[in-house]
């Protein structure tokens, strides 16, 4: 894992790692700065809270699989013309 590029820690995020030999997600709660550091809050099933630091280890062992859209698109303008009334 030298080469290894820790995933980006953002809230909403959705993550997967193989662990003892089957594949598991987890989902990002949450993120804080904590003592100048940014950490996350993970939910996995059946587990209890993981409390990750950004660029840790443990962060190492996760991929992000899918984000959040963090750039909503603008809502698209009509086109239509009204008639004038008679």
């Amino acid at each position: 894992m030298a080469n290894q590029e820790a995933a980006p820690l953002l809230a909403g995020g959705l993550y997967e790692g193989t662990f003892d030999g089957h594949v598991e997600q987890a989902v990002c709660l949450s993120t804080a700065i904590v003592q100048g550091k940014k950490c996350g809050l993970f939910r996995r099933f059946n587990m209890a809270f993981d409390y990750i630091e950004e660029g840790s280890d443990q962060l190492m062992a996760w991929k992000l699989i899918s984000s959040p859209n963090l750039k909503p698109e603008a809502p698209k303008k009509t086109t239509k013309t009204r008639k004038a009334a008679k």
